[in-house]
């Protein structure tokens, strides 16, 4: 059994962690206009990686920088195949997961258009998706990273680069960039829009003929973007599926 699909519906930063988390081992081929790639994964964690030229066996990046670049592609579609024996191969990937993600974000030609069908700009809003644990267990993350994460103080809390840059004393185009990277690593994520719900003045109505109307209820959710729990979903969907492979 496969797993199929294009990086518009599951980014490869997703799939990384997806794998991680249900500790797949086995081959996701990507194929895209003029190149393919190959990343082998063992109990969740890449360990090697290439990307050639489609129709030659030219071989255009290997290992860590193979990983980069795929990272890097937006059309690809995919493949993982479950293959046992993983355990036997040698391991060629010597950053983690976050570490390539970010080196990922920094080579993009244009960093704030790096996520998926999004561009980050100053006054976006964003907020906390998940609290990492903590340094060790993310050792990509630089103290720049940390700093931003710490003026999240809850779930509710929401920041744009320029005002964090404020908070921090930083370079707002360098914050910016921590919060972009942030972003690609699922750790803030954009805030929902709220939109602002117009209200009717209604004439006054006697007692005995007063009843309650749709026009009279809020719904909890209404005026709220939904983008964030359609994408979570999606997510979840797809840990389903690969749990079954």
């Amino acid at each position: 059994m496969s797993l199929k699909g294009t990086l518009q519906d599951m980014p490869l930063v997703d799939l990384l962690y997806v794998f991680r988390a249900e500790e797949k081992s086995g081959v996701l081929f990507l194929v895209d206009e003029t190149q393919r790639g190959g990343l082998h994964v063992c109990r969740g964690r890449p360990i090697d990686a290439r990307v050639i030229k489609r129709g030659e066996q030219c071989l255009l990046s290997a290992h860590d920088e193979a990983i980069i670049q795929m990272l890097l592609w937006n059309n690809a579609t995919f493949v993982f195949r479950h293959e046992a024996g993983m355990e036997k191969r040698p391991v060629h990937v010597q950053r983690s997961v976050e570490q390539l993600i970010i080196e990922s974000v920094r080579r993009h030609p244009h960093p704030c258009e790096a996520l998926l069908n999004q561009t980050i700009t100053p006054n976006t809003e964003v907020r906390i998706a998940q609290q990492p644990m903590s340094p060790t267990v993310l050792p990509g993350l630089e103290t720049e990273h940390w700093d931003i994460i710490r003026r999240f103080s809850s779930a509710e809390t929401r920041h744009t680069a320029r005002t964090l840059s404020t908070m921090a004393n930083c370079a707002e185009l360098l914050t910016l960039r921590f919060v972009v990277e942030l972003l690609a690593l699922n750790i803030l994520e954009v805030a929902p829009v709220r939109r602002m719900q117009r209200t009717t003045q209604a004439r006054p109505v006697p007692p005995e003929y007063a009843a309650p109307t749709t026009d009279t209820l809020v719904h909890p959710t209404a005026g709220l973007d939904t983008s964030s729990s359609e994408a979570r979903s999606l997510l979840n969907a797809i840990l389903q599926r690969v749990k079954t492979l």
